[in-house]
């Protein structure tokens, strides 16, 4: 997708994620609830975090820079996919929480998506907390 990106036409780059992003992120996660219903177990997909989602500052000769625009018209695309998912039944948890990585005292982005470990192990917790709380709570 983000090849797409880096074209001069911004209503054409639009369009294709919002064609794009349902073939590879909403009907593979249907198919994978189906299954997972069918073999009666819990399924949760989660939505990765990316770095434009929690206002850190880049420098603008920064790969993150560029990428910018990208994931903010990405993530808009992928929460209204994700609505869709949720109005059937699926357990979606978006790390693009503000939140999450607010008390991390150095950066958790390696790149404009990768984790650094100390981000790994913040989703971790956030991840082992969710599922203690929807699946185990009782």
């Amino acid at each position: 997708l983000e090849e797409f990106w880096y074209s001069d036409k911004p209503v054409f780059q639009q369009a294709v994620i919002k064609e794009i992003l349902p073939l590879v992120f909403s009907q593979p996660l249907i198919t994978a609830y189906i299954v997972a219903q069918q073999k009666q177990i819990h399924f949760l997909s989660v939505i990765q975090p990316m770095s434009t989602a929690f206002n850190r500052p880049q420098h603008w000769l920064s790969p993150r820079y560029t990428i910018t625009p990208y994931q903010r018209v990405c993530n808009k695309i992928l929460l209204n996919e994700a609505e869709q998912l949720r109005a059937r039944g699926i357990t979606l948890y978006n790390l693009n929480n503000p939140d999450l990585f607010s008390h991390a005292a150095e950066d958790v982005f390696s790149d404009n998506t990768h984790l650094t470990p100390t981000g790994n192990t913040i989703v971790a917790r956030n991840l082992y907390d969710f599922i203690q709380k929807e699946w185990h709570s009782n």
